[in-house]
């Protein structure tokens, strides 16, 4: 049976904590969480070694000195790279064949997000979940008690209550139409901050670009990437859907502003060349296995 690794990526000690409430109240729990931060801050660590006490299970920590470009390709490539450094200490070989649960530290999942992806990635190469966006009042209002009892979505309106309905709606149809070669080479699109995908696709593919710095694009980089080794998208947005807690960020109102997005059109390879192997240069990165106290 294929395990499941929940991968958090963050940049920050603020916030990281409800990511892994949220994961501790799952229907199904992830066999594995690594959490990559793309900074030295001494203040998640702390964070970390709280988090796997109140879990009482290991957590594994990466942390590197940012870099004066932001390069979250990167960073999600480092997520996995700590996860399989981790596995093949405790001796695993097949885990080629197991199943990863992007999350952004940002994000808190629903308790179905895990089970929804894992169950779509036995039959599928991809899961494609979904994120609703709290106000700054309704990141204020929920409260940890609300997190741990799975309750996270009492305090969104209705319109924000629909929308996975009808963003899981629109994307099974992009995923038919795109049996007919008649969607754009990335849709239906990968949400980076809540997705899964197959191991195997994702090793196939040489993960995220690390050519994609800055803001944007890199995950509908990854799916058009995965989409020509023939990989098989479902989408889960009507069941894993995480909830993204406010705060500013560098997101440019039009996603057509992003200095990435001309790239969308732009010929590539399936697999990239600076990715899961043959990494960007970086600030070496640190990995630390955290227990229970």
């Amino acid at each position: 049976m294929p395990a499941l690794h929940a991968l958090v990526i963050t940049h920050t000690h603020e916030r990281i904590a409800r990511t892994l409430m949220g994961l501790a109240c799952q229907s199904r729990t992830p066999d594995s969480i690594t959490v990559a931060c793309d900074s030295d801050d001494p203040r998640i660590e702390p964070e970390i070694q709280k988090a796997a006490d109140e879990l009482k299970r290991p957590i594994t920590l990466l942390l590197r000195k940012r870099s004066e470009v932001a390069c979250r390709s990167q960073n999600r490539n480092n997520v996995v790279r700590a996860l399989i450094s981790t596995l093949e200490k405790q001796g695993k070989t097949d885990y080629r064949s197991d199943h990863l649960f992007f999350i952004d530290g940002d994000c808190i999942p629903n308790p179905y997000a895990c089970d929804s992806h894992d169950h779509a990635l036995q039959t599928h190469d991809l899961s494609l979940g979904w994120a609703v966006r709290l106000t700054p009042e309704q990141t204020d209002a929920l409260s940890d008690e609300q997190i741990l009892l799975g309750r996270t979505e009492e305090h969104l309106d209705q319109e924000q209550i629909q929308s996975s309905s009808r963003a899981h709606l629109q994307t099974r149809k992009r995923i038919m139409l795109r049996k007919f070669g008649m969607t754009k080479p990335h849709k239906p699109g990968i949400l980076s901050g809540n997705f899964g995908v197959r191991m195997n696709a994702f090793l196939e593919v040489n993960g995220f670009d690390e050519t994609f710095t800055g803001w944007g694009m890199e995950d509908d980089d990854l799916a058009r990437r995965l989409y020509m080794i023939g990989a098989k998208p479902k989408s889960v947005m009507n069941r894993a859907i995480v909830i993204h807690q406010y705060h500013p960020t560098e997101e440019p109102p039009n996603w057509k502003d992003s200095p990435n997005a001309h790239r969308l059109s732009e010929p590539c390879e399936a697999r990239c060349v600076s990715g899961i192997e043959n990494p960007a240069s970086q600030h070496e990165p640190r990995v630390i296995e955290i227990n229970p106290s």
